[in-house]
């Protein structure tokens, strides 16, 4: 049997994207969504998510705020996390490496899990946006996953799915066994409009999230394979 760890990122940035995760888990196979705690449509999220008890929700650790307009700030307010525009570095690059700097980023992770928490939404598994301690930060991997570990909060990886060309190609000469597909549904519309930089223009953004969204509608069709929660696997 192929498992797949059907993931849908930056739920909680804006409604469009909140919208697509419900449609993609109740019409399709998409069977996780990680959370930005620290997001502007969080509340909307908890609202659409708590009605979908098959879903598992992931804690989508923020140290980063990457659009010009459509921005999120860190809970903490802590000023070594802030950029001139009071949000969220708008790079993960950008960010300080000290070790007072590490110290800020655990004390955000606690307070977007604390956030998440108070908007009646439980995390089964955490992820980071952006992957920061993967390449722009690597002195916050261990302790990271060691507040991780404390708090009982699983970090889990799983390879991607062999190949090349789309996932459903992939799928059809997949070999046996568990593996992760991510991707960030939205709609291409309401506040997804709010979406974009120098180096991501808006157009090839909400094209991009908008074939995210249909993928996970169009798997439902796909034989052999099984779309699991880190719930599942864990």
């Amino acid at each position: 049997m192929v498992r797949i760890v059907a993931r849908g990122d930056d739920a909680g940035a804006c409604v469009a994207a909140n919208r697509a995760v419900e449609q993609a888990a109740r019409e399709g196979v998409l069977k996780n969504a990680s959370v930005l705690a620290c997001g502007p449509a969080l509340a909307d999220a908890a609202e659409r998510f708590k009605t979908l008890p098959g879903l598992c929700i992931g804690l989508h650790l923020a140290l980063a705020s990457e659009w010009d307009r459509l921005t999120w700030a860190p809970v903490s307010r802590h000023p070594l996390l802030t950029d001139s525009r009071g949000c969220l570095q708008q790079s993960p690059a950008h960010l300080p490496h000290t070790t007072e700097a590490i110290e800020a980023m655990l004390l955000e992770a606690d307070a977007q899990l604390g956030a998440l928490r108070a908007a009646g939404l439980e995390p089964a598994y955490m992820d980071e946006h952006m992957a920061t301690s993967a390449w722009a930060v690597p002195e916050l991997k261990a302790p990271l996953a060691a507040w991780a570990k404390e708090r009982n909060l699983p970090w889990p990886s799983l390879p991607g799915v062999p190949g090349e060309g789309s996932l459903i190609e992939r799928l059809k000469t997949c070999p046996a066994g568990d593996y992760l597909y991510v991707n960030h549904p939205s709609f291409p519309d309401d506040d997804a409009l709010l979406m974009g930089n120098t180096d991501l223009p808006l157009q090839e953004i909400l094209e991009e999230r908008d074939t995210d969204r249909q993928l996970w509608l169009d798997l439902a069709f796909i034989e052999n394979v099984q779309f699991v929660s880190w719930r599942e696997i864990l």
